[in-house]
């Protein structure tokens, strides 16, 4: 019977494997089951000699299936290649798109500032024409909403002065007051050591709350007159 063997690795011995016909060695070709360098045996083609593939008949098989899968590999990297060209031309373009876009944008809003500064020429004359009245008030005549408000804060100040000096006056006198009235008293005999002690001790914590609640006092009053002032400073900033 005529037709084609081939040997097999086993794990002892080389196994021949055939007659198959030319088609099935193809086949066992195109899945790599067959390599160039497989042994092969034909009665006619070889002579019963084993020889490599590669120098046999077979062979012719052999690079044709390779010339195959070489044209379609190189077909694949040219779609790869034009895949990867066209990605990066459609990026090219988006940019481009993009440039255009924000040149345009800025176009209209130079277009637009353009406009505003050709409008304002004409909005200065029409103020400076005679019978025009603005009916947006003026910042000169805004300040005059509030023409002593600063004289007033001025006065607010010194008052806050004032007024805690005279309270930080009245406390070291009224401390000075009754400590010296304890003292007499503890002389004279009329209360005992302990009351003494216990009347030293509350003239001092009042003294000590009193004079923490006056400066505390005094200074969230020029903390809120400090505010003032500045909300004045920022509207009339704003007004100009």
């Amino acid at each position: 019977m005529s037709g084609w063997f081939y040997t097999k690795a086993g794990f002892v011995n080389d196994k021949i494997i055939g007659p198959v016909d030319k088609n099935e060695i193809a086949r066992l070709i195109s899945i790599r089951k067959l390599g160039k360098n497989a042994i092969v045996s034909h009665p006619v083609e070889t002579n019963n000699e084993w020889v490599r593939l590669s120098d046999s008949p077979l062979f012719e098989i052999y690079e044709r299936f390779n010339k195959e899968l070489t044209q379609k590999a190189a077909k694949k990297k040219q779609e790869k290649t034009q895949q990867r060209r066209k990605k990066q031309q459609e990026i090219v373009v988006a940019k481009q798109e993009k440039k255009e876009a924000k040149q345009k944008q800025r176009a209209r809003e130079l277009s637009s500032q353009n406009k505003r500064r050709a409008t304002t020429p004409s909005n200065d004359k029409r103020t400076n024409s005679p019978g025009y009245t603005s009916s947006k008030p003026m910042a000169p005549q805004a300040k005059k909403d509030y023409p002593y408000l600063s004289q007033y804060l001025r006065i607010a100040v010194i008052l806050v002065d004032v007024t805690h000096g005279i309270s930080f006056v009245a406390l070291f006198a009224s401390l000075i007051y009754y400590t010296y009235n304890l003292i007499q008293a503890a002389y004279s005999g009329s209360i005992n050591a302990e009351g003494a002690l216990l009347l030293s001790v509350v003239i001092i914590i009042g003294g000590v709350l009193s004079f923490y609640a006056i400066l505390w006092s005094r200074i969230i009053s020029l903390a809120f007159l400090e505010f003032v002032g500045v909300i004045i400073n920022i509207e009339s900033n704003t007004r100009k």
